[in-house]
Parts: C-alpha cells; sequence; structure tokens
C-alpha cells in the first residue's frame, strides 16, 4: 500500500510525515519509504541527509526509469509538455523532468517490489500538480484534469492543508522559499496557484476516495503529535483491510 504525502509548500507535510514514519515505528508497523524498498537495508538506513537520500534514490531508480515512462506514457508525454511549456530556464526544465521520471519510477517500483508492504512517501505522483500547474500563469483547470486522469496514483493521499497566509508566514519564518530562482512575485503566484490547484484535484472522484485529508492550521508539536497518531491508525486499519 503506497501512501503519498501531499500538499503546498508552508503547509507542514514533511513534519507530519516525519511523526507519522516515526509513530508507526514505534508501534512496531512495518512501514517503509521507497529507499528501504529500492537499497539494501542497512544501506538504505545509513543514508543521513535529505540530498544524500535523494541522490541514492535517484542512482537506484535507474533500472526503473525507463520501465515507467513506458508504463504511464500518457502522463509522462503531458508532463513534458508542461515542463517545455513553464519552465523559464535550462536548468530548471532539467530538474522538472528529473523530478517527473524519479516520482513515475517509485510508483513503478513499489507496485512491483512491495505489494504487500505499507510504503510511505514523501511527495509523489499527486504532488507534480503542485510542482507543475503551479508555475503556470493561467492554468487551464480542463488541462489539470486530463493531467490527473494519467497519473498513476498511489492507494491514499495524505493531503496536508493550511491557509495561504499560513503557509506564507511559514515560508517567510523557514527562509526557503519555493521556487528560489523566480522573483517575489512569481514566488507569490506559484503559493496561490498550487492552493488553487489542490482544491481542484480533488474533484477527480477516484483521488477523492483516496484521500485523507488533514487540517494543518495549527502547528504546534502537541497538535502535530496528535495528528500523526490518529493518522497513523487510520493507516493501519486501511493497509490491513
Amino acid at each position: 500500500m503506497l501512501v503519498e504525502f501531499a500538499g503546498c509548500s508552508g503547509a507542514g507535510k514533511s513534519a507530519l510525515y516525519g511523526r507519522v514514519r516515526a509513530t508507526l515505528q514505534w508501534q512496531q508497523a512495518r512501514v517503509v519509504s521507497p529507499l528501504e524498498i529500492l537499497l539494501p537495508h542497512r544501506l538504505a538506513r545509513a543514508v543521513g541527509s535529505t540530498r544524500v537520500a535523494n541522490l541514492a534514490l535517484e542512482t537506484a531508480l535507474r533500472r526503473w526509469t525507463s520501465p515507467a515512462l513506458q508504463e504511464f506514457g500518457s502522463c509522462w508525454a503531458l508532463a513534458e509538455e508542461l515542463v517545455h511549456r513553464y519552465s523559464q530556464s535550462g536548468r530548471e526544465r532539467w530538474r522538472l523532468l528529473r523530478s517527473v521520471r524519479r516520482k513515475l519510477g517509485v510508483v513503478l517500483a513499489c507496485r512491483r517490489l512491495a505489494p504487500n508492504q505499507l510504503v510511505l512517501c514523501d511527495e509523489g505522483t499527486v504532488q507534480l500538480t503542485h510542482v507543475l500547474f503551479g508555475r503556470a500563469p493561467d492554468w487551464n483547470p480542463l488541462e489539470l484534469e486530463r493531467f490527473v486522469a494519467a497519473l498513476p496514483k498511489p492507494d491514499c493521499v495524505v493531503h496536508v492543508t493550511v491557509p495561504l497566509q499560513v503557509a506564507r508566514t511559514r515560508i517567510e519564518r523557514r527562509g526557503k522559499p519555493p521556487v528560489p530562482d523566480r522573483s517575489e512575485s512569481q514566488r507569490d503566484r506559484f503559493l496561490a496557484n498550487a492552493h488553487a490547484v489542490f482544491d481542484h484535484v480533488y474533484q477527480d472522484g477516484d483521488l477523492r476516495l483516496r484521500r485523507q485529508l488533514i487540517d494543518n492550521s495549527v502547528g504546534d508539536m502537541a497538535t502535530l503529535a496528535s495528528k500523526a497518531s490518529h493518522l497513523s491508525e487510520q493507516l493501519t486499519k486501511m493497509f490491513k483491510h
């Protein structure tokens, strides 16, 4: 069972992902990450920083990338079109296409290698709607619907949400804005677009049925721990059934 944590920048999805994973491990549930599926257990555990983890995942996914692009060809074709239309530099285009390939590869690898395991993924294919359409000056709802229909979907999406102003405040506080190579006005538009895109994404009936909606407006540690505990129980029940 593949569970993706998705949400706009500043929503706190990565913090919730980490808490849920820790909670499940404390409960001795058998939960793994995509990296732990693709690498030998000891090597996956030894990976430290996020940057190193991303490089390790990139290397481990090489055998899955080409099959994934064939398996999910319609999604890849639409993603390529969007990237070429909305990226503003060759470097940005390369990064976005790499991200799409990696996320498609993760889905295929998890389906083939871990069909009977509980796999938690921080940002997967659903997050691509945020990454790609957030960059659009004026995104098209019909085009978004086509893209969502073509996406290989996780079994469950934990959609972490906060009001737009809360997201802006958190991003300003942490000092790591999304799309850092863009102007301030473009970054603000990206965030506003991404919120609107996620509101529209779940009009897809299949995806809506897979969603666990988490309001993370109150971001203190006690509230986060409570939400993580409740969500861990929900995911365990879903996995067992």
